[in-house]
């Protein structure tokens, strides 16, 4: 079900706040699947088929963050850097292999933010294939674990564009007849991320508010990734979350929950 990410926030003058979008934006990490070309074709279209299958493919715990164990694994360390992710920092002790991931938000030009808003990944590799990542519980302060389970449940389910490396997620409930978890609001979203590396309103209202992150290591080939965070003009909550990696991008398509719930996509969810 995961596959990449110890989605995180740092800051570097308050304690960390709650990173409710920070997480979704990991989710895009987790969804190789819009990438189908090159020579890891076999083995993305493999793990795309294994998150259609959650429980005989992944193990998670959420008794403590997120701790996402594949049982199957399929992908290599240079079918990460193929993605755009390169660590920060590795290490290696016999046949196993630790990375740690990094980007740094880009500020608006003269927005005077002190505050450090980063993007962390935390990986392991035995045997040479990407068998484990951990979220610690402190990043879902307030994002609902069901929501971001759910959403690595509907990355399996993802409508691929080949030709244009883009491929559509939907937050769909597990159950029908079920809702799915509701989307965060565009207050929380500031409020967790910082200002946007840019910000617009279109002719229907709209928010558009545009993160740039930059990665952080020694390797060379690693680019900026890009995400894009589109809410609607009378609930102000997420309508659609896209994902620009080097290799691709990744829409996540938000449903609007009934009246009588959106306020709850602002509130902090209980703690499990």
């Amino acid at each position: 079900m995961s596959l990449l990410v110890h989605a995180a926030m740092s800051r570097a003058k308050a304690s960390p706040a709650p990173d409710r979008l920070r997480i979704l934006f990991a989710l895009a990490l987790l969804a190789p699947a819009f990438l189908l070309s090159g020579c890891v074709y076999l083995r993305l279209l493999k793990l795309k088929k294994q998150l259609n299958d959650v429980p005989a493919n992944f193990r998670v715990s959420t008794a403590e963050g997120v701790d996402v164990r594949l049982v199957n694994p399929i992908l290599k360390p240079g079918d990460i850097r193929w993605l755009g992710i390169h660590p920060a920092s590795s290490a290696i002790a016999g046949d196993t292999e630790t990375w740690q991931a990094r980007w740094v938000k880009e500020a608006p030009p003269g927005s005077g933010e002190t505050v450090v808003y980063d993007l962390e990944v935390a990986m392991r590799f035995d045997d040479g294939k990407l068998v484990r990542v951990s979220i610690p519980e402190r990043y879902f302060a307030y994002i609902s674990k069901d929501l971001f389970l759910n959403l690595l449940r509907s990355t399996g389910e993802a409508q691929v564009n080949k030709a244009a490396r883009e491929a559509e997620v939907e937050n769909t409930a597990e159950k029908p007849g079920e809702a799915p978890p509701p989307p965060p609001g565009l207050e929380l979203v500031r409020q967790m991320l910082g200002q946007p590396t840019s910000e617009a309103v279109d002719t229907a209202g709209n928010t558009t508010c545009h993160y740039r992150y930059t990665p952080q290591t020694g390797e060379s080939g690693a680019k900026p990734i890009e995400s894009t965070f589109v809410f609607d003009a009378a609930t102000k909550l997420l309508l659609r979350l896209s994902i620009k990696l080097p290799t691709g991008k990744i829409h996540f398509n938000f449903p609007q929950p009934p009246a009588g719930n959106q306020n709850d996509a602002d509130a902090a969810p209980a703690r499990k």
